[in-house]
């Protein structure tokens, strides 16, 4: 029952509004923050600039997935006509945002200005010439269209992940300000295994955000395929995210059905038909049922995140200036004792990891070498399949097999190996030195506040796992090329005519292969390990600079003299007097 019960949205909007008021006085007051360091003040700013953000966003629905996967296309086909423009090749060049209003157009610039852009002048580029006229990037292009679906709603229409490393930030970045998010993947490389750590690693550890899967392109399966196809991809999403519902649709076949036109796939077309259907009604639904619910939930989870953050300093400040100096003193030397401790352990994690890594690895190697003996031993069974048919079709028999292996042995490990890492982290954070005293009963947990697992939103910033597609696909990486070797001898005109010849050379290069997927295998994990010893090293390092900085402005509060300590302590209490306002309002 409790869930069902919320803030009505007009007194949340109040209570957010004091709020924002509070903290823009507060930040306000230079001399005031000032004794309370500048770690102090850039918090106080951060909140107010969340806050605000938060307070002027509509409930807003994220569509997002890898390029070329059809989602400016699907947009419009759920809003019944053509409003984000599909010729920009080869994706989306800016984040587009789509909002109910009349109809225009404008992009957003540097320091609030706004220019207009007309209807024919949203393609690539049309987009990059006023780029260069203007001298600076568009921060995103807005667009206003007076149609109900877009009533109390914004929709995000975002570039492809990888396209660039820029855009996978700004995607990023929305979706963690999102209330529901939109992921779509193709029908015909079906949650990659990049497309899963994103779904797992960014959409998932975000409180109170809803996610809707689709996938698209389903014109180009066989109506025959859809049922059997649905039941695997749903099995592969129950590896990331269970019970997750997937919509099998295709916003080409919609958007034909609109408009009037053949659609792509006449025998699929009324399944899915009947899906699109279903799908933008659960979609109306959802957008009526959860609308002021999801943005009462947003702002009231940041405003207790405001007090919780900022009465925590506060604590810690009033401990230092109230505490008897010398056994103040004492408790920062044996925090700074910890936190070099902490860094000491820390720098031995890496080999750990690495460890594990190559013993995963040769679990691997284990696995592939089973899957290679099974393949070698059929190949005598190649004799009686036609001779062009090998030729043209074996190489990517391969490929294909040793992609969906390598696929698992990486989506198996690269999980088990971060939730190490956080193992690792955990039992280094929870030790206790003899003697060992917390300043203002603040374990060295919460003073570090460090949390390494898989929802780590650094571990997908860029394209730290782009080198496991390299190794994937066919033609490039080690594998690939020994495939190819294979590809090559058996293209030999002197082998052409000899079915016998042929198995035999498919033989020989065998070893090629194994020797090809070895390496593979060592180089992958070597990266794997690579990769998160570099998050933990770059999570840990900023929780220690943030404590190290705390502790010299808490030593210099110390030794000032009684006056300007009895000055910081009335700050810390007006400061307190702030927040006990935003507390009172929530």
């Amino acid at each position: 029952m409790g869930n069902r019960i919320y803030t009505a949205p007009e007194v949340l909007e109040a209570r957010v509004d004091a709020a924002i008021q509070a903290l823009n006085a507060l930040y306000g007051k230079k001399e005031t923050l000032r004794g309370l360091g500048e770690g102090f003040s850039a918090k106080v700013k951060l909140w107010r600039d969340r806050l605000t953000l938060q307070r002027n966003t509509p409930f807003t629905i994220t569509v997002c997935g890898e390029f070329k996967r059809g989602k400016s296309t699907f947009i419009n086909a759920l809003l019944g006509e053509e409003v984000v423009p599909t010729d920009i090749l080869p994706e989306t060049c800016t984040v587009n945002r789509l909002l109910y209003g009349p109809h225009r157009n404008e992009a957003a610039l540097s320091d609030g200005r706004r220019m207009q852009l007309l209807d024919d002048e949203l393609c690539r580029e049309r987009i990059q010439q006023r780029v260069s006229e203007n001298g600076e990037p568009f921060l995103n292009i807005t667009l206003y269209r007076p149609l109900e679906m877009l009533r109390d709603i914004m929709i995000v229409d975002t570039p492809g992940l990888n396209d660039t490393e820029d855009f996978n930030g700004q995607v990023m970045d929305m979706v963690a300000q999102s209330d529901a998010v939109i992921y779509l993947f193709s029908a015909e490389t079906p949650l990659s295994l990049h497309e899963q750590l994103f779904l797992r690693n960014v959409v998932l550890p975000i409180e109170g955000v809803d996610l809707f899967a689709i996938c698209n392109f389903m014109d180009r399966l066989p109506a025959s395929e859809i049922d059997r196809f649905v039941h695997m991809t749903k099995e592969r999403m129950d590896l990331v995210l269970p019970n997750q519902e997937i919509w099998a649709v295709s916003a080409l076949d919609e958007c034909c059905r609109i408009e009037g036109v053949e659609r792509p796939n006449p025998q699929s077309a009324p399944r899915l038909e009947e899906t699109f259907d279903r799908l933008r009604e659960r979609l109306e639904k959802y957008k009526s049922l959860k609308h002021e619910i999801a943005i009462s939930d947003r702002n009231e989870r940041i405003l207790n995140a405001i007090r919780r953050d900022l009465r925590v300093e506060l604590e810690k400040t009033r401990a230092i200036l109230t505490e008897e100096r010398d056994t103040m003193a004492g408790k920062i030397a044996g925090e700074r004792e910890n936190l070099d401790h902490l860094a000491e352990k820390v720098g031995a994690i890496p080999e750990r990891i690495a460890a594990c890594a190559m013993e995963m690895k040769d679990e691997a190697r284990g696995w592939f070498s089973e899957l290679l003996d099974r393949v070698e031993s059929d190949i005598p069974s190649l004799e009686k399949i036609d001779r062009e048919i090998i030729i043209k079709y074996y190489s990517f028999y391969c490929t294909d097999l040793l992609e969906e292996a390598l696929r698992y042995c990486a989506q198996t490990h690269i999980r088990k190996l971060a939730d190490r890492a956080q193992c690792e982290m955990r039992d280094l954070l929870e030790e206790k030195e003899v003697g060992a005293v917390s300043l203002a009963n603040v374990d060295l947990n919460d003073m570090i506040g460090f949390s390494f697992a898989l929802d780590n939103r650094s571990w997908t910033r860029g394209d730290t796992l782009g080198w496991v597609g390299s190794a994937l696909t066919g033609g490039s990486g080690l594998i690939g090329l020994a495939i190819d070797g294979i590809a090559g001898k058996m293209r030999s005109s002197t082998l052409k005519r000899r079915q016998d010849a042929l198995t035999q050379v498919i033989q020989t290069q065998f070893g090629e292969l194994r020797r090809s997927v070895s390496a593979t295998l060592t180089e992958t994990y070597r990266r794997m390990a690579e990769e998160v010893n570099k998050c933990v090293r770059q999570e840990i390092q900023e929780r220690l600079e943030a404590r190290h900085a705390f502790l010299e402005h808490g030593e210099a509060l110390l030794y000032s003299d009684d006056a300007e300590r009895q000055r910081v302590l009335r700050d810390v209490e007006s400061v307190e007097a702030t927040l006990k306002s935003i507390e009172n309002v929530i």
